[in-house]
This record gives C-alpha cells, structure tokens and sequence, in this order.
C-alpha cells in the first residue's frame, strides 16, 4: 500500500482527527497515514508488536526483565513479631529496697535483686531498656532459663536481646557468660543442650556499675532439628555474679528478596497480553 506524508495544519486544530489532512509542504511536524486501510508501517524506531525486524521478542524480554529488577529493588525483609517471654523485666515478684534472694516468677536459676543505686548489695543503675523497676535478677554462675510457649519455626530468624549489667563492688567474668536460645522442654539437668548457634552475636563487657544490652541473632532453615519443639531462652553466668534484665525475643521470616507468586502471575499476564496483540496484529496482515 502506498505510505505518503502529511503535516497538522498549525491553524486548525484537530485536522489529523476530523481527518483534514494536506500533502506535505515542508512543515516540520510530518506523519505517515497508509492510504486504503489502516497503518502498519511503524515509523523510524517505533515499538511494533508484528512479526518482522521489528518484532516485539526482544521488547517484551527486556520490559519483564526490568519490571522483575524494580520488584526485587523494592522487596523488604519480613516484619519480626514479637515473642511473649512472661516476667521479662524481673518485675514480679518485688524485692524490697536493698534486699535479694527472691525467686523470679516463670524463671529458674535465677534470683533478684534490688538494683536502687548505693543499697546492699545492688550498687548498680536501672538497666537501659526502660523498665520502671528498681529491681533485676542476678547469678553467680550457671543457668538461668525459661520454657517459652512458643516453638521452633522453619525458615526464621530469632533475635534474643537482654540488658547485662556488672555490679560496681564485683568484676565482670571474663568468659563463659552468653545469651543463649534453645529448644526443647529443659530442666536443671539437660538446660544448655539442643542450643541453636549464632550468626550475629553483640556481647560488649558493661561498665562496673553499668550495662550493655547484648544481641543474638539465631536463624533456622527448611527442616531443622528440634522443629516444633518449644523454645526457650538460657542466660548463662561465666563463674561470677552477672545481673540480667529487659529480656525480649522476636523472630522474623525470611528476607523477601524474590517477587511472590502473585507478582510473578502479573508479569506472565502482561507479557501474554502483548503477545495476543501480537497475533491478532498477525492475523490483520501486518
């Protein structure tokens, strides 16, 4: 079919759609119009969904390239929930002022401790996570541990964090103290087995007097060993007298650096639209 030029009139507003339409006669805004039936030439570099030099193969592999590259830019890891861990600041039951050797509620091991700053024996600040409490628990080496409700998940990580504090009249253990999270129902004589191992650990020495909140980061694969058995946490005293408080769990899945199936559908759904476009411009003849 012949393929001739025309211009828009700059005078008349809407020539090209009303069809008033003049030869070329230099004006610098040209088109192309296919005189019997519709256009199917494209212009110079135009996108044609047709068979031919043209095709739209490469054009639809480097849209669904680029649409799963924003996808993968714009994922965000999984949102942590947190894990219940009951009497998590020491609060219960209360320690009068300056006295110690209460046994802390849902805790073993353990015993608390009046921490108000220059009473005996605490000689310590409040621990930095915010609790109102002028209190904690504190041991002299081994186990203190909780049986948590909650369980083992595949494909999870665990962040454990637990103010731990140095009493200003005692030294610090200079190893053997840790934070640690477990799984299993655990007593006095199994406690500190079926331990999960840390990939990120933050376990600065607190001043005398002092705290330092420490971080543990545990994650689990497909099927781990002890799936769906109950958690639970062990704070372990190196020898010498370690104060703990402001106990918090929390676990998250895993990073969700890959599209979802639902977006990958999105993209499958495009791509098969522009290709039935593509067939129909075939069977039109173009």
């Amino acid at each position: 079919m012949p393929f001739e030029p025309y211009t828009r009139d700059p005078l008349e507003l809407g020539a090209r759609e009303r069809g008033l339409l003049r030869p070329d006669d230099a004006q610098p805004e040209t088109f192309g119009v296919l005189v019997g039936r519709r256009n199917c030439v494209p212009e110079p570099g135009a996108f044609n969904i047709s068979a031919g030099p043209n095709a739209a193969g490469p054009a639809l592999a480097a849209i669904a390239a680029f649409a799963f590259g924003v996808v993968i830019l714009t994922a965000r890891p999984a949102p942590a929930d947190v894990i219940p861990v009951p009497n998590a600041d020491f609060s219960s039951p209360v320690e009068p002022t300056g006295n110690y050797g209460l046994l802390p509620t849902d805790w073993n091991g353990l015993e608390l401790i009046s921490t108000t700053a220059g009473s005996d024996p605490g000689d310590i600040s409040l621990a930095p996570s915010g609790d109102a409490e002028s209190q904690n628990a504190w041991s002299n080496g081994g186990d203190g541990w909780q049986v948590l409700s909650a369980t083992l998940q595949a494909n999870s990580v665990y962040t454990l964090t637990v103010d731990v504090g140095q009493r200003l009249d005692v030294g610090f253990p200079s190893s053997g103290t840790a934070i640690e999270l477990g799984y299993g129902n655990v007593d006095e004589n199994t406690v500190g087995s079926d331990l999960l191992t840390p990939v990120v650990v933050a376990d600065a020495t607190p001043t005398p007097g002092g705290w330092a909140i420490w971080q543990s980061t545990f994650t689990t694969g497909p099927s781990p060993v002890g799936l769906g058995d109950p958690l639970y946490v062990d704070l372990l005293s190196g020898g010498q007298q370690v104060e703990w408080d402001d106990v918090s769990l929390s676990v998250s899945g895993p990073d969700e650096s890959l599209p979802e199936p639902g977006s990958l559908s999105i993209f499958a759904l495009g791509g098969l639209a522009l290709l039935t476009r593509r067939q129909r411009a075939d069977a039109a003849g173009c």
